[in-house]
């Protein structure tokens, strides 16, 4: 069990990459096609990194992995390589918030999606990869998916509360 608790959260972590893209597709799926609801089980799986890995590793392993997560989802380099560590450096700068409460690791999760959101679009609006209109943007988009990632992180943290893992 203990070789499962070390390995575990490495391969959910690449599996999550790729999980949140079908989720994502499911969820749009479901509603009407002007509502664009994102997954963000990779950004849980950073806090969940922040408050258990050493900052250096959560650091190189994000920055990877954030190649990884702009050629899937942005098809292009540079909003996810930029971002990653920029939420990494605001999780560090409130863990000792986070370990505080449940409510503070709920209220961090909600800024991190919130600013990972906000900032891929700006990023994107910046590169005229969209001219998606922001209040469209956050009434379409954004809003929707952090209701959506709320509840999802509130499962989430009640299974890895379960299985022991923090």
């Amino acid at each position: 069990m203990k070789k499962f608790k070390e390995i575990f959260p490495f391969l959910f972590l690449f599996a999550s990459l790729f999980l949140d893209r079908h989720l994502t597709y499911l969820i749009s799926s479901l509603f009407s096609h002007q509502f664009i609801i994102s997954s963000y089980f990779f950004l849980m799986m950073l806090l969940f990194f922040i408050l258990t890995y050493s900052k250096w590793l959560v650091y190189l392993i994000f920055f990877v992995l954030s190649f990884v997560y702009d050629s899937l989802y942005f098809h292009s380099i540079g909003i996810a390589t930029f971002l990653f560590p920029l939420l990494i450096f605001l999780g560090y700068k409130w863990l000792h918030l986070m370990t505080y409460s449940k409510i503070a690791r709920v209220a961090s999760f909600f800024i991190l999606v919130f600013v990972f959101n906000v900032g891929s679009y700006f990023l994107a609006w910046f590169y005229h990869m969209t001219s998606y209109p922001f209040d469209v943007f956050v009434s379409y988009h954004l809003l929707p998916s952090l209701i959506i990632n709320l509840f999802f992180f509130l499962f989430s943290e009640f299974f890895v509360k379960r299985l022991h893992l923090i």
